[in-house]
């Protein structure tokens, strides 16, 4: 094929046209009509549609995905980045949102009580999210070692703290529930406010009062810790 270079415009007969030249001098004009239009837009198009691929996310982009809950594998797949470029600026958010949870995990949720079902779980002290957790989990025979905490930033500003654990593991979890784990809250850092969202949040936010622990032909009471929680 013969390669040409576009070396000036005539004008030839009241008609423009393009002087075109070969790597040997020869001089050749092409018309500058509808078809050739048609056919350089045509090439603009296609040339555009190439570089329409999604631009790369900038490090703001990549905490506030993490922020908002996203793994690093998560952003890593939809935009296609190298892992360790994403780790690189995931350490500040994945400690802020550690922070948070264990800011939601120590919030008080219960205050002081000579109430003997509060003393006998929390001692003479007042019962953190943690604690309330730990203790009706342990009466629902689940095993505390499944247990994990994390927090994620949503769009209006506050954060929804979960609590991850493994329900399977206890043959007496509870029926009632009929949901699958986590245990979420919506946390409002600043005021150290907590409010279920959903029913497992519910669930394992309070103390049953004295008599409701228990489902008709059971005997299982409410679990006391090893230890008041300190």
């Amino acid at each position: 094929m013969q390669h040409l270079r576009i070396v000036g415009v005539g004008d030839e007969e009241n008609r423009n046209q393009l002087i075109l030249s070969d790597d040997d001098g020869n001089e050749y004009s092409l018309p500058v009509d509808d078809a050739l239009r048609s056919a350089a837009g045509r090439a603009a198009r296609q040339s555009s549609s190439s570089d329409d691929s999604p631009a790369p996310l900038s490090p703001r982009e990549i905490q506030a995905r993490l922020r908002a809950g996203d793994s690093v594998a998560q952003v890593v797949e939809d935009s296609g980045l190298d892992h360790k470029h994403v780790e690189r600026y995931a350490g500040p958010v994945q400690a802020e949102r550690s922070y948070i949870a264990q800011r939601a995990r120590s919030t008080e949720v219960a205050a002081a009580s000579t109430a003997e079902h509060h003393r006998l779980a929390f001692g003479d002290a007042p019962a953190s999210l943690e604690a309330m957790v730990k203790v009706r989990l342990r009466a629902m025979e689940v095993e505390l070692k499944t247990v994990s905490w994390d927090a994620w930033r949503r769009e209006d500003g506050r954060w929804t703290v979960e609590c991850w654990f493994d329900a399977g593991s206890s043959e007496t979890h509870g029926a009632g529930i009929g949901l699958q784990p986590p245990a979420e809250w919506t946390f409002i850092a600043e005021s150290r406010q907590l409010t279920a969202a959903n029913r497992w949040a519910e669930s394992l936010s309070s103390l049953p009062l004295p008599g409701k622990s228990r489902r008709r032909g059971s005997s299982r009471h409410l679990a006391a810790v090893d230890a008041p929680f300190d």
